[in-house]
């Protein structure tokens, strides 16, 4: 048996000896950090002993918010390393790549707290086939706002908790054709979205190659700029 069946069956075993509630903050963190672990497992575990032991189907609620704070904490990470990770890569191979720290941060700032912002990570978090792992990564290499990150990855999880919860509550997860459909079209959206952000490389490639993706920022004059240049009216006497 593999490391990564071993760990499932201990994280499984787990759940039946400690608060339901523990297991689903830090199995979930655990889930999020070790991408080998299925996405579903956590919250389908969780729903089919939530209905063994008796809770209410609204007792879901409760685990799933927990879940989605766990799951702040796991994406977090995988933020930080990513942002860590594109200070020294762009630091150190910048230039070979011909890649700036501006350029690539560029990305980010378009994202500046709007309600489309927060909009768009919630949707994106609370697709249940959507991977969780790469758009925690790109946000942390583009370094898109952190308060939009953690608050959109919290709203969307728990959307995307309760689905899961749902299917173990009711008994859907021990449908083999059922998850097999649905690891099926989790692993379509993995590849479209790859594909996808390939696309986009490539566009930001493109750009700098026209000289069009530092245009807005250079054209735009800082505040202070602003301030200094602007017509001062003479004082009336």
């Amino acid at each position: 048996m593999g490391l990564i069946p071993q760990l499932l069956a201990y994280l499984e075993m787990q759940a039946n000896h400690i608060p339901l509630e523990l297991f689903t903050f830090f199995g979930t963190i655990l889930e999020e950090i070790l991408a080998p672990i299925p996405s579903p497992f956590v919250m389908t575990i969780t729903g089919s002993i939530a209905h063994a032991q008796g809770h209410l189907l609204a007792y879901l609620i409760v685990v799933s918010i927990i879940g989605a704070a766990g799951r702040v904490v796991g994406t977090s990470f995988l933020y930080l390393l990513a942002d860590l990770a594109e200070d020294i890569v762009i630091g150190t191979f910048g230039s070979f790549l011909g890649v700036s720290h501006r350029e690539v941060t560029q990305i980010g700032s378009k994202f500046d707290g709007t309600a489309r912002d927060y909009l768009t990570l919630i949707v994106l978090r609370s697709i249940p086939v959507m991977p969780s792992s790469p758009i925690s990564v790109v946000c942390g290499l583009v370094k898109l706002n952190f308060k939009v990150f953690a608050i959109g990855t919290a709203i969307g999880s728990v959307f995307r908790n309760l689905f899961f919860l749902y299917i173990g509550y009711t008994g859907l997860a021990a449908t083999e054709s059922f998850m097999a459909g649905l690891e099926g079209v989790e692993t379509v959206v993995q590849i479209v979205f790859v594909l996808a952000l390939a696309g986009g490389f490539y566009t930001f490639y493109r750009k700098r190659e026209r000289g069009e993706l530092l245009k807005d920022t250079e054209n735009t004059p800082e505040a202070g700029e602003v301030a200094s240049d602007a017509e001062v009216p003479p004082d009336r006497e």
